[in-house]
């Protein structure tokens, strides 16, 4: 096996930990929640997302690209991947809910 495939191994290992503790977190928090008419009636403002949106499609437009001059770049999806489920479970653990500690 090659290096670079022994390194999107390590890397998915350790983002898919990090996803399912902040799942689990996100998971505990939405059951301790969902009698709470306090977080219901909260909105939800998503302006602030669109910076990580953008990047994800600029990201994958640029890799999609990048293959097509560079086979090597072929590499770079899994590491967007693994980058996106270490982020999508370090969110889980940024979210401030209403009983949040």
């Amino acid at each position: 096996m090659s290096s670079v495939s022994i390194t999107i191994i390590i890397l998915g290992l350790i983002a898919t930990a990090i996803f399912v503790a902040g799942f689990y977190r996100g998971l505990r928090q939405s059951i301790t929640e969902r009698d709470n008419v306090a977080s219901q009636e909260a909105g939800y403002d998503a302006s602030d997302r669109w910076p990580s949106v953008i990047f994800a499609v600029v990201a994958s437009a640029a890799i999609i690209t990048l293959i097509g001059f560079y086979p090597a770049a072929i590499y770079f999806g899994p590491f967007l991947v693994v980058l996106t489920a270490a982020a999508n479970g370090v969110a889980f653990f940024l979210d401030k809910g209403t009983s949040a500690r």
